[in-house]
C-alpha cells in the first residue's frame, strides 16, 4: 500500500466513479482502476462494490476511507505547518503603555508573559 493508491482510492469514493476520480488526479482512468485493484489485492479485501452505474465502498473500504481522509488532513496540516515557518512572526515582543493602562491590564491579565495572540484575535487567551 502506498500513498498514491490511498489517494486514488479516496478520490474514487469522493467522486463516486473511476473516471471522476481520475480527472482531479490527472490520471488516465485505466491507471486509476489499476491502482485501486492493486491496493485491494495487497490488502486482500474488496474495498469497492462496483456496479454498471456506480461505485460504493464495501465495509473494508469505508474503514480505509476514514483513514485516507485523516491521512489527507494530516498531510495538509504538515504542509501548512512547514510552509508557515518564517512567514509568521515569532519570539518575544515588548511594548510600552502608560501606567494607568498598564495597571488596568495587569488587574485583568496578571501574567502577560507567554501570551500568544493569533492574528484573528485581539484579546489574550483565557487561562
Amino acid at each position: 500500500m502506498d500513498s498514491r493508491q490511498i489517494e486514488c482510492f479516496r478520490e474514487v469514493i469522493d467522486s463516486g466513479s473511476m473516471s471522476g476520480a481520475a480527472r482531479p488526479l490527472n490520471f488516465a482512468q485505466p491507471s486509476q482502476s489499476q491502482l485501486v485493484r492493486i491496493l485491494e489485492d495487497s490488502l486482500g479485501v474488496e474495498l469497492l462494490i462496483r456496479s454498471a452505474r456506480s461505485i460504493t465502498a464495501a465495509e473494508a473500504g469505508e474503514r480505509l476511507y476514514k483513514h485516507a481522509c485523516k491521512i489527507k488532513n494530516m498531510l495538509e496540516a504538515a504542509c501548512c505547518d512547514v510552509v508557515s515557518v518564517g512567514s509568521e512572526p515569532t519570539g518575544r515582543g515588548v511594548f510600552g503603555m502608560p501606567p494607568s493602562i498598564s495597571m488596568a491590564c495587569r488587574s485583568r491579565w496578571p501574567k502577560p508573559s507567554g501570551w500568544k495572540c493569533p492574528r484573528s484575535s485581539s484579546a489574550p487567551p483565557k487561562r
